[in-house]
């Protein structure tokens, strides 16, 4: 549609849990920013509009732990915790053909990573495995993504939108940042 004066867009999420037990109580604050954009005409008599912003895609945290399990008669403990995200930054122009029918191409760059913690701690002291072993991975990824689209009015209450969006294709590496200690040969 027709963009005739600057638009401001931003958005924050935040949250707040509490959890408690006979024993301890925990607070975990959370929050983000969930967008921030730009839009404004160019060419306003043309109908010719540009925006720029920045949306996240994804996000993770995860947290699981195993308080005591078994491995050839020794007792240990397993905590993995995942976190990490993907997020979308975007350029992207709009035309009016006229005062009902507009195109549009959107250039997106989608990055991120997601971080793969994993602690393992042998319980008896005396275990030849009890030094704790944990380690730390780190996968990001990054891509662009092109749309195409078209709007129409079909009258005053009602657009018409379609987009085309081919598939798009990330490239990712992962890191192993910190490993101390043998994880031994078992699945868990």
């Amino acid at each position: 549609s027709k963009i005739d004066k600057t638009l401001f867009g931003f958005g924050a999420r935040y949250s707040s849990s509490k959890a408690s037990d006979s024993n301890s109580e925990v607070i975990i604050d959370d929050g983000n920013v969930s967008t921030i954009a730009i839009a404004f005409p160019i060419i306003p008599e043309n109908n010719l509009s540009f925006a720029a912003g920045y949306l996240p895609v994804s996000q993770l945290n995860f947290l699981h732990s195993n308080s005591t399990n078994s491995y050839k008669g020794q007792s240990y403990s397993l905590t993995k915790e995942i976190d990490g995200g993907f997020s979308n930054g975007f350029l992207s122009f709009s035309y009016g053909i006229d005062k009902k029918n507009f195109v549009g191409l959107s250039t997106e760059y989608l990055f991120g990573s997601i971080n793969h913690r994993d602690s393992l701690k042998f319980l008896v002291p005396d275990s030849i495995f009890y030094q704790p072993n944990f380690s730390r991975l780190s996968t990001s990824g990054s891509g662009l993504r092109f749309t195409l689209g078209y709007q129409t009015s079909l009258n005053e209450k009602i657009d018409l939108g379609l987009t085309l969006t081919p598939q798009a294709t990330l490239t990712s590496e992962q890191h192993l940042i910190e490993s101390i200690g043998d994880f031994p040969e078992t699945t868990f």
